[in-house]
């Protein structure tokens, strides 16, 4: 199985090495990670202690955040690194977060592996929700230097649990200890004999109540809502517009819209032209009907704006983060592909969130979203309130460990 791995591993690097030349994200993923070592070996002698946090992509790194600034209040004499899979989210740190020192991830060989453990030396490692690279994993246990996995979350159709899952399984293992979402995942690991887990909840509850908390002001949506009723729809695909369309058509006239694209540059709005749209990167119309967030950064501070929220990729290969806008105590809908998201179902259940079973009962939903209670809104901030101390317990359960100074 190792063979294989190792195999896919390459294939996967020859493919991004091809399509470096007709796609761009391809070319900042090779190009990227051509001065790697360079880099690293620069980083390891300005700063030789230090703590090594790795994050696939932007979503992993906000959910990251809250336990990166937690590390760096408790333990300030350690720099941190924080490495990156994806040109997103490598770029969005390197811009938004110039105070942490950012590179990518080399592609998980043996040898690369060992040569960036030998190299940086970190004295603790961090892995966000995802991303179990086996011989970056294997070289953490065998320089006995501790990695831990943050906001983990299992469901039993993984690799992990399945009859032909070993190899993978051993890289589990060799994890010092997972600190998990919920009981379910603990539940799995413990089935397949992995018994270093706790039951902490998701980091990305506190990462958005301190967003929620910023002071935030942005006079190009001051402007274009004047003080209207809003509707915002975030990380929408095109194949979210059908039904945006319906939720457009079902507001009161008194709604201004609010769009922003999970993709930019392949978001097609030609079906949504005869709404009188404005482009924020534009000259805005404050007469238009609806507005196309077409830069990247401030979708989560935006949703402050919002009186209804729809989040994308419900309709697709499934929902991106609802945590941004239900902090801000606004119901939230959503499209049918959302099973495996643990928080898509806390908040139905207590109401903030609905979901869209189909195009044709979006009307309906709508009308429902519109119309919640103010109890409801008034449990979803106690749910908030009660999980956005995550990085707080993962410190105490560190500090206990005494492998940091």
């Amino acid at each position: 199985m190792r063979f294989l791995y190792d195999l896919f591993i390459r294939l996967y690097y020859g493919a991004a090495w091809v399509s470096q030349f007709f796609k761009p994200k391809a070319k900042k993923w090779i190009e990227g990670r051509k001065n790697n070592f360079q880099i690293l070996e620069n980083f390891a002698k300005q700063y030789p202690k230090n703590i090594w946090v790795h994050c696939a992509s932007v979503g992993e790194f906000e959910q990251g955040l809250p336990v990166i600034n937690a590390l760096q209040k408790e333990f300030p004499s350690y720099k941190i690194l924080v490495s990156f899979f994806s040109p997103s989210g490598y770029e969005y740190a390197k811009k938004n977060h110039t105070e942490l020192h950012s590179i990518y991830l080399p592609i998980d060989t043996s040898r690369n592996a060992k040569r960036w453990y030998n190299t940086l030396s970190p004295k603790a490692v961090f892995f966000i929700k995802y991303e179990f690279w086996h011989h970056f994993i294997k070289q953490s246990k065998e320089n006995e230097i501790p990695l831990y996995v943050v906001s983990a979350v299992f469901w039993k159709e993984l690799f992990f649990f399945k009859k032909n899952g070993g190899f993978f399984r051993k890289s589990l293992r060799n994890i010092e200890h997972f600190f998990v979402q919920n009981e379910e995942s603990q539940f799995l690991l413990e089935q397949i004999g992995i018994t270093q887990n706790t039951v902490m909840g998701d980091t990305r509850y506190e990462r958005v109540m301190t967003l929620r908390n910023e002071n935030y002001q942005n006079k190009i949506i001051e402007d274009f809502t004047q003080g209207e009723q809003v509707f915002m729809a975030g990380s929408v695909w095109n194949s979210d517009t059908s039904v945006l369309l319906k939720i457009i058509k079902r507001l009161p006239d008194n709604f201004k819209v609010i769009l922003a694209p999970h993709e930019i540059n392949h978001f097609e709005t030609a079906k949504l032209e005869h709404l009188n749209l404005s482009f924020y990167s534009k000259k805005v119309n404050p007469n238009s009907k609806v507005l196309i967030i077409d830069i990247l950064g401030i979708l989560s501070r935006v949703y402050r704006y919002a009186n209804l929220a729809y989040v994308g990729g419900g309709f697709g290969g499934g929902i991106h983060n609802i945590l941004e806008p239900a902090v801000y105590n606004i119901p939230v809908m959503i499209g049918p592909e959302h099973d495996q998201f643990i928080e898509a179902k806390a908040l139905q259940e207590i109401g903030i969130v609905h979901a869209i079973s189909s195009p044709a009962e979006t009307s309906k939903t709508t009308r429902k979203a519109l119309s919640v209670p103010n109890e409801i809104l008034h449990a979803n901030e106690d749910y908030f309130a009660k999980n956005s101390k995550v990085s707080e317990q993962i410190i105490v359960f560190i500090k206990k460990q005494g492998i940091l100074d």
